[in-house]
Parts: structure tokens; sequence; C-alpha cells
């Protein structure tokens, strides 16, 4: 039986032989609902991660952490993949039992114990260059990986139904998972206390506050497991936590190109699962159609029709809050491309032209822009700007690159997400037709 089954009582779930439903049984099943949606919007989320990270791979763009980092997120994508799918079936079977995706589930079982190798790595690994050199950081790695294989092997075998020498191991594999993984928590405070500078941007102090914060709840919660720790909130935890460590590394620590995209589509989709279940949990049993019971799906149809109609809208209106009030963003793509051919036109010269466009690059990117007309310097400042952060975009008069755009790195560290590659694009493209 799941475990969330076991935490509300299956009684309180399904309610009382006759169909009575008391409170307890309401909130129980408001409280199943609530988990199934939030699993269902993280296992979509962390697809559409892993699909937008192959992207921006394709983009040849240099990959932060190294493989560890894409390897973590491969894991916990396999973690909440793994929840939904016991979930959906769970509900498909209406209570009955849920059916495990055995290949997935016994990939979340052998890499749970991986996790905490390689969060040190991964720390260790972005980190190093700020960190004393010293023989101990390869040792304390290395003896990670080496507690965390045999553990992954033995609960493999486990999964795959070898008998184990007593018949506890599996628990007591499990704990040892558990308390590399606290370990990797101490270990990445101390490597990211270690890596601090006085110069420090206020970005990347962020970054170090919010992986100190999850890890503090992390290890608080297995404080106050010895104590007081109830089922349903350790569901909670096990859910958030990761899911909050992911978007702050993604953001912060990755500075992931499409995280713009990650960000509005999973708000989208998590809106939508919200709205279409009250949709049908409120319109539904208003459908109970007996005499025109032909009539019953044409009826459902029209009632979504206007949910339907109404997304493009309200996807704009998402991508409008987000861009101003999450990413700080000053203009969309296509109203940056708007205010720059705007700022260009009452030019009276080539050096007011040149003034003028540098000047409201730097407004519409809140970072220093210059345009180089210098041809041979396109080639080699491609590389230079994917290494620093910053942006670029060639400038092409008459099919020929005569020139680039240049975004330079912004002072405090945020990253240029995909909307504002789309914004230099169209900056570019504005300013092609200028110089004379």
């Amino acid at each position: 039986m799941p475990i969330w089954v076991m935490i509300v009582g299956q009684r309180n779930l399904f309610g009382g032989p006759d169909g009575h439903m008391s409170r307890v049984s309401i909130l129980s099943q408001i409280y199943f609902l609530t988990l199934l949606i939030l699993h269902t919007f993280a296992g979509y989320a962390f697809c559409h991660l892993l699909y937008l990270q192959f992207r921006q791979y394709r983009l040849g763009k240099p990959v932060w952490g190294g493989w560890t980092w894409r390897a973590l997120t491969l894991v916990f994508a396999t973690h909440y993949f793994n929840q939904m799918w016991i979930f959906l079936s769970f509900t498909f079977s209406d209570g009955a039992a849920p059916r495990i995706l055995f290949p997935v589930n016994v990939a979340h079982v052998i890499s749970r114990p991986f996790i905490g190798p390689m969060v040190i790595q991964l720390f260790y690994l972005t980190e190093r260059s700020r960190l004393p050199g010293h023989w101990l950081w390869q040792v304390i790695v290395r003896t990670a990986w080496g507690i965390a294989l045999p553990a992954a092997l033995i609960r493999g075998l486990w999964i795959l139904g070898v008998a184990t020498p007593w018949p506890n191991l599996h628990d007591q594999v499990l704990a040892v998972s558990d308390a590399l993984l606290a370990g990797a928590v101490i270990f990445s405070a101390v490597v990211m206390r270690l890596s601090r500078r006085p110069d420090d941007n206020a970005f990347r102090r962020r970054h170090r506050q919010w992986c100190l914060a999850i890890g503090c709840v992390f290890l608080l919660s297995l404080v106050l497991q010895l104590m007081w720790w109830p089922l349903w909130f350790d569901t909670l935890m096990e859910f958030f936590l990761p899911l909050a460590f992911v978007l702050a590394t993604v953001y912060y620590g990755e500075r992931f190109t499409f995280f713009d995209v990650f960000a509005k589509r999973g708000l989208l989709f998590l809106l939508a699962l919200v709205v279409f279940t009250c949709q049908f949990a409120l319109v539904s049993p208003l459908l109970t159609l007996h005499r025109l019971f032909f009539a019953k799906y044409w009826m459902t149809a029209i009632t979504l029709v206007p949910f339907v109609l109404a997304t493009p809208w309200l996807y704009a209106r998402l991508n409008s809050w987000i861009d101003r009030s999450w990413l700080g963003r000053r203009f969309s793509a296509a109203g940056a491309g708007e205010s720059f051919a705007e700022s260009l036109r009452d030019a009276v010269d080539e050096e007011d032209l040149f003034e003028r466009s540098e000047s409201s690059l730097s407004y519409i990117f809140q970072s220093k822009a210059c345009i180089d007309c210098d041809a041979a310097a396109v080639a080699q400042d491609a590389a230079v700007a994917q290494d620093t952060g910053g942006l670029r975009e060639a400038v092409r008069v008459d099919g020929s690159e005569w020139g680039v755009v240049r975004i330079f790195p912004r002072p405090d560290g945020v990253p240029f997400l995909s909307r504002r590659q789309e914004a230099a694009r169209s900056a570019g493209a504005n300013f092609r037709f200028q110089p004379g």
C-alpha cells in the first residue's frame, strides 16, 4: 500500500462503508489531491528541465559543474518521475493498488545513495579554484564514492529480489545513504564558507545563502526525526527540498540559459493543473444528466472552451509578471526590439547613432554595451562572450558580417537568459540597416 494511504488511512481516504464523508475523510482527500497535483507537476517539470538542458548542450554551452550536475539532475528527475507514475497508477486503478514502472523504480533505488557523493563532487568542482590546496578534499570525495558504490549495489540486489544476509540490511543501507547525504550537506557548507571572498557579487552571495538555507532545513529535519516527525511532513520535505535545491542551483549556479522558459512553462502547467482540477470538481457534478446523458461530453467540452481560449492571454500575463517581478526585466524580447528601434530614429549622424545604440542597449540589458564595427574581432568575440557570461550578436550588412553588438556581463552576476538573447538578436537586426 502506498505511504500516503498509510499516512491518511485507507478508510479516511475512501470514506466509510456507507459512503459517509467525515471531516477527517475530506481533509485526507484534500491532502492526497494536493500530493497528486504536486508530484504530477514535479514529474513534468523535471522531464522538461532535462529536455531544455539537452537543448543547451546542443547549443555548445559550457556545462557548469561538469557532468556531475547533469547526472544529479537526472537522478532527481528519475525520483520525481517515479513518484508521479506511482501516484497516477494508484489513481487510475481507483485506489486498488499502484503499478510500479520497474526500470524507473530500479534506477531510482540504485541511484539514491549516489546523491551524497554527487553533491560533494559538485561543490568541490565548482569551488575548487577558490579552496586552499589540500589532499583532504580528494580523499573526502573518493571516500564518499567508496561508501556509495556498495550501498547502491546492495539496494540494487534487494530491489531485484536477491536475498540479503540479514533481514534489516536494506534499512541499514538506507540509513547509511541518509548519513552520507547529511555529510555531503556539511561538506558543502564548509566549502562555501572557505570559498567566500570580500569581492563576491550579490548574485553569488544569494546562491550561497539559498544553498545554506536548504542545507540547514535538511539537517534540522534529520534531527527532528529523532524526536517528532510525522510521516506526512516527511513526505512534504522529500518533495520540496530537492526541488528547491535544483531551482536555486539552476538559476544561481548553472545560470541556465532556458531558466525563464522553464519557469514560465512550469508555472503555467501548475496553474492549469489546479484550474482544471477545480473545474472538474465543481462543474462535473452538475453534468450528471439522465435524460440528456448523450450530451454530457459535449457540455463538458463547452465548459472547457473558455479555459482553452484564455490560455494564450494567461501565458502572456504570466510572462509579463515573471519578467517584471521575478527576473527584474524592463522589457520583453519584442518590447526591447521596439524600444531599441525607437531610440535610433532621430540619430543625425553615425556618431550619434552609435551613442544612442549603446545607451539604449545599456538601459535595456542593465549592463555595459558596445558596438564594435571591426569585422576581424567578430569571430574571436563569440568565444569571449561565451566564457565571460556576456552576449554578442553579429550585425550583418548586405549579407556579410559588418560588426558585433556586445553586452558585457552584469556587475551583480545575474545571468542573461534565453529571452535576453532574443532581445540581443533583435537589436542586431534593427541596427544592421542604420550604418551608412
